[in-house]
């Protein structure tokens, strides 16, 4: 039947209209039971909408032409919050003893929450012995004093509410109050406690939300409805004002314009301070620059102050995507202004501000480390390098870039500048563990064995279990031991082994330092023993190419040749390792790279042929990546090759593989790259940028711009004239080119008065120049914005 089949699948309104239907043919029980139902589905429905009037005119609808139905709680509940108190209790009265005891609970708590909230005549209808009224007055009186900022009264009152009272998720919710300052943790998990359903769900879910930290309240509070903002934001502390400016925020959309934002911010110019809106709406006048300081209503009359104008230029400078130079040079000028009329004091508000632009240079936007191209003049890394020092002067306090200066000389092998920056930084923090941690690190590199023991006790004193600095520890006095192995001091080796033993820590610290008493035995005490004890250790590490990595080093850190220790304990070279092996070399490789263990020369080619047969071996495409920039790290290049073209076999088109095999082919020579090589690494170049990946897609269009610039005056065949080559040291190589080139464009007439004639040059394979692309990085700058200072 229609009626029925409509009513299983949930589409209540036909289902009324059809059981209505029967009905007027004939008033049979079965028809009332299913119009019953059929209203009883569709007022729910209605109610989970929020649509409580339409739900309460169904509910009605069924109790009056369905007067034989069973009473349902829901109708109760829409009942209450649409303020037909009466009625509602009289309901509840009537099915109260048939009631489950969770429901009746939720009607209660229901009945709790309007009482608290103020409901007018629900008290006529209680009595003055129900819980409602008697709890409701603690109830009220702790949020008051919590408002009133006295949780200790608000505490006193709520302990007064039994565990079984309508009041019990609204305790939960003021105790989460009085906790949210200084326990933010037990607050969140106290109003975890309130169910969905529970009356004061939407308060808890408010509550929620204000306890929030900034961007999660910010994301949370657009999602949240209209009665929970209000909420929130009212326990957040925020005026009307700013609600209303939140409002309008929103109304601008996602990506609003700069200049609609500067208007909205003037018009609230007055709630938000003059201070706060000259100084953040600067932000709005990068777009357009220079145009957009005109008529700014964010500026005074008179226009930007030269201050502003130079701040917004870099920020502009920096939102076009600049090269280095520029960026460094525009917040070069910021400097200068923040420096008159004098240097400012360190720990001043300006010399902060200085400090923070030194940092932002080196960090967020890596010049520190920047590698420059053929024709770069500047030393750009040198400069920066030199404004984070001065940073240190501006800005004294700020520990991470003295760690920072300190961990970048020590990398770069400056240990002389690593040791000047650490005494610095030890006499301003002698008991901090970064900065202990950092010197233990210096001494280690400084080979100063036993003063990195001596930073190491120091950090396990303030922090026992500083694994990094027990392994420090540990291979200082391993160092140690070595160096009386080649003293031939077997008492004071043992010595040394015996203090290591005390730092060792799982199986690979216990492998070191078997190692090193195997070489003790093999130089000095018994050789076939510490044969016998080396074959027990490779055998422990997995007789693979890992364990005679693990092994050679060590050799060599005897001063050992590699390939004679392998000889003599009988170690064949291995053909194809496992996968599992492979990684594990690997891993142990850069380990080593890490920590900048010198390596002989001969030790890795040893393990080329293995290498290479190993790369046709299953891999991800994340472990072919690991080891193409392991095999970099060491200049395995023709390995690396082999790995990468297996990696693009697998991933074809793959950038980051790319590079890789048109790195590991050419190394830094590119001058006989053909046109095919140049277009597959330029698509690459384009995909990398298409998909996000910024740091390959930098990495290649370095790359591109070697291939494409000029040669340097080192790179001058040896057969080319004496004259030439005095004229490339008076004008460089790039002068020459340019004069070249003018002598064969044409309506050139002559050289310029100090070249004489143009000397024969050999001919070079002609290299492909680099692509320009419409709004890269490489694009030609015709940016209409640009003053003219001879207006």
């Amino acid at each position: 039947m229609l009626a029925h089949k409509t009513l299983e699948t949930g589409h209540f309104r036909d289902a009324v209209n059809h059981f209505k239907a029967l009905l007027k043919i004939e008033n049979k029980a079965e028809w009332q039971q299913g119009l019953s139902a059929a209203y009883q589905g569709r007022a729910r429905e209605l109610q989970t909408k929020g649509m409580l009037k339409e739900a309460l005119a169904i509910w009605q609808n069924r109790a009056q032409f369905c007067p034989d139905a069973a009473p349902d709680p829901e109708h109760i509940f829409v009942l209450l919050h649409t303020g037909k108190i009466a009625e509602a209790l009289q309901r509840f009265r009537t099915i109260e003893s048939s009631l489950d005891s969770q429901t009746t609970a939720r009607l209660r708590g229901t009945l709790a929450a309007l009482h608290l909230a103020g409901t007018e005549g629900l008290d006529q209808w209680l009595t003055d012995d129900d819980a409602v009224i008697v709890h409701g007055a603690a109830a009220r009186n702790a949020l008051h004093a919590w408002c009133r900022g006295n949780d200790d009264e608000a505490a006193a009152l709520l302990a007064n509410i039994p565990f079984r009272s309508p009041y019990r998720d609204w305790v939960q919710v003021l105790k989460a109050l009085m906790k949210a300052a200084t326990d933010p943790a037990t607050a969140a998990s106290q109003l975890q406690r309130i169910a969905d359903n529970s009356p004061f769900a939407a308060v808890a879910r408010a509550v929620t939300l204000a306890l929030l930290p900034g961007s999660e309240f910010l994301t949370g509070f657009e999602q949240a409805d209209d009665s929970t903002r209000r909420a929130a934001a009212a326990l957040r502390g925020w005026s009307d004002t700013r609600l209303k400016l939140w409002h309008e925020l929103q109304r601008a959309g996602k990506n609003p314009k700069a200049k609609q934002l500067a208007y909205l911010l003037n018009r609230y110019r007055q709630p938000l301070g003059e201070d706060w809106v000259q100084q953040h709406g600067l932000c709005l006048l990068i777009d357009g620059f220079p145009r957009s300081l005109k008529r700014s209503p964010l500026l005074a009359e008179q226009g930007p102050t030269p201050f502003q104008y130079v701040l917004v230029r870099a920020w502009h400078v920096e939102a076009k995507h600049d090269g280095p130079e520029d960026i460094f040079h525009a917040w070069q000028a910021v400097i200068e202004h923040l420096q008159r009329p004098a240097d400012p004091a360190p720990g001043s508000d300006n010399a902060v501000r200085i400090a923070l632009i030194q940092r932002r240079l080196a960090n967020t936007w890596n010049l520190l480390t920047y590698r420059p191209y053929h024709w770069d003049e500047e030393p750009l890394a040198e400069w920066v390098e030199q404004g984070l020092e001065r940073s240190l002067h501006y800005d004294p306090d700020d520990q991470p870039t003295h760690l920072q200066l300190i961990k970048h000389y020590r990398d770069n092998d400056r240990l002389k500048d690593a040791r000047r920056v650490l005494d610095l930084t030890l006499a301003r923090w002698p008991n901090a563990v970064a900065v202990l941690s950092e010197a233990l690190e210096t001494a280690v590199a400084s080979n100063a064995h036993k003063k990195a023991a001596g930073f190491a006790r120091h950090v396990l004193d303030l922090d026992p279990i500083n694994s990094r600095a027990r392994d420090s520890l540990l291979d200082a006095h391993l160092a140690h031991a070595r160096k009386q192995i080649g003293k031939q001091r077997a008492d004071l080796t043992e010595k040394e082994l015996q203090l290591a033993a005390e730092w060792v820590r799982g199986e690979p610290a216990e492998i070191k330092l078997e190692l090193v008493r195997g070489f003790l035995l093999l130089t000095i005490t018994d050789r076939n023993a510490g044969i016998a004890s080396l074959r027990t250790l490779v055998s422990r590490l997995g007789s693979g190419i890992a364990a005679q990595l693990a092994l050679t080093l060590e050799a060599a850190r005897h001063q050992q040749d590699p390939h004679y220790i392998l000889k003599q304990l009988g170690l064949k070279q291995i053909k194809t390792p496992e996968k599992t092996d492979l990684l594990a070399f690997f891993s142990k490789l850069r380990e080593v790279l890490d920590a900048n263990i010198d390596m002989p020369p001969p030790l890795l080619p040893y393990f080329s042929a293995t290498l290479q047969r190993a790369a046709i071996l299953k891999l991800s495409a994340l472990e072919f990546e690991v080891i193409c920039e392991t095999l970099r790290r060491c200049q395995l290049d023709s390995v690396r090759e082999a790995y990468a073209r297996a990696a693009l076999q697998l991933a074809p088109g793959q950038p980051v593989f790319e590079l890789h095999a048109f790195e590991a082919r050419h190394g830094d020579m590119y001058w006989d790259v053909t046109d095919a090589e140049f277009d597959r690494l330029e698509a690459a170049e384009e995909k990398a940028s298409t998909t996000g990946d910024n740091r390959t897609a930098q990495r290649i269009r370095h790359t591109l711009s070697l291939c494409a610039a000029p040669p340097s005056a080192f790179d001058l065949p040896p057969d080319i004239p004496e004259e030439v080559r005095d004229l490339v040291d008076q004008k460089g190589i790039e002068g020459l080119m340019e004069a070249l080139i003018e002598r064969i464009t044409p309506g050139a007439n002559e050289f310029d008065d100090d070249i004489d004639s143009p000397p024969f040059l050999p001919r070079r394979k002609p290299v492909k120049p680099q692509r320009k692309k419409s709004g890269g990085d490489d694009a030609t700058d015709t940016d209409s914005d640009q003053l003219d200072f001879f207006e």
